[in-house]
């Protein structure tokens, strides 16, 4: 964490000295997560480590995205894509674990019958998981790399960083970014008109991301700054259970297809054998999967609905004014900010 007190260095060197934290931060992740799956891929430790590892990671692009000018000196575009293709890299192995974790759930209010088609989801999913953990492991390698030498690149920026008595503060510019991806994030809401709107539905996600890291650094300055972001947190999570809702319904699809074939092929392997019976039908009848699969669909989209019922409650139409009005008054105090006599006394945090 860093210093409060850097919120009033000059706008150049506050961006950079976040820039090297999240950096940082994001270094450490992506060494416990390849320490975590090098010892086991099934394993609690190794799914919470990717998930610190992804979540580190998308803090550093969120804030080399917002501060792209500013940066321009240390971060090129192809640093920013390798960076976002280390992420896509990683969401494979996420979203099996969620998937599972889900289904784990789930199993309780299954029938007999329908636990077939738990069974062959979780069979798939945890295949699936094993070679997505694969690729999440060479993208943290690949991420190591590309860290070195931002850090270099982020150092020697620093070093170069203006710091005048007149320079802009960077609480003054951090203020108006919050501005506007609190404008952002409002416009992307409005765009949310039913539970089908997926693509609006990621864009507000994706807003309340970027909102709630830019808040992050401020947070302990500038009071209401932690209620906030357990705000944008709450509403994060609900978007993204719509979004895993989305993704799974696709996974269920695509299994379900496979179910279907193979059920298929059993049944007339034994239709056409020769000593075919009632009794072997009817056992090749109770392993389809289809029947389960189909259940887990319709109790994911009775999770879909309840869901995106509460978003529309509290978030869409004028259910978030109040919230915005909140984001209002702590850009409005950032933006005149100052430290007080017992933090201007603390060193600041070099980098």
């Amino acid at each position: 964490m860093l210093d409060k007190t850097v919120l009033h260095d000059s706008a150049d060197r506050g961006i950079r000295l976040v820039a090297l934290s999240l950096l940082s931060d994001a270094q450490k992740a992506s060494e416990q997560f390849a320490h975590a799956a090098r010892k086991s891929h099934a394993t609690a430790e190794c799914d919470v480590a990717l998930h610190d590892f992804r979540v580190a990671n998308r803090r550093l692009r969120s804030w080399l995205r917002t501060f792209r000018p500013s940066l321009r000196d240390a971060v090129a575009g192809r640093h920013r894509r390798r960076l976002s293709a280390i992420a896509d890299a990683t969401n494979g192995a996420r979203d099996a674990t969620v998937h599972l974790e889900w289904l784990h759930d789930e199993r309780r209010a299954l029938t007999g019958t329908e636990r077939v088609g738990d069974t062959f989801l979780r069979k798939r999913l945890r295949a699936e998981h094993k070679g997505a953990v694969d690729a999440a492991l060479a993208a943290a390698a690949d991420f190591d790399t590309i860290a070195a030498k931002l850090h270099r690149r982020l150092g020697a920026s620093l070093e170069e960083a203006q710091e005048h008595e007149d320079a802009i503060h960077f609480s003054a510019v951090l203020a108006e970014h919050v501005r506007e991806q609190s404008d952002a994030m409002r416009e992307h809401l409005a765009g949310i008109r039913e539970f089908s709107d997926i693509d609006a539905i990621h864009r507000a996600r994706i807003s309340a991301k970027r909102l709630r890291y830019l808040i992050e650094p401020a947070e302990e300055a500038v009071s209401g700054g932690g209620a906030i972001l357990e705000t944008l947190k709450e509403l994060q999570d609900a978007l993204g259970s719509l979004h895993d809702v989305h993704v799974f319904s696709q996974e269920l699809v695509t299994a379900a297809e496979e179910g279907a074939a193979k059920q298929a092929a059993r049944m007339l392997k034994v239709i056409n054998s020769s000593d075919a019976d009632d009794e072997r039908v009817r056992g090749v009848g109770a392993r389809d999967p289809v029947p389960g699969l189909i259940q887990l669909a319709s109790r994911l989209h009775e999770r879909g609905v309840r869901t995106y019922a509460t978003v529309e409650h509290d978030w869409l139409k004028d259910g978030a004014a109040p919230f915005f009005v909140r984001v209002r008054v702590f850009a409005a105090t950032l933006a005149t900010w100052a430290p007080s006599r017992a933090d201007a006394r603390r060193p600041r945090e070099r980098r």
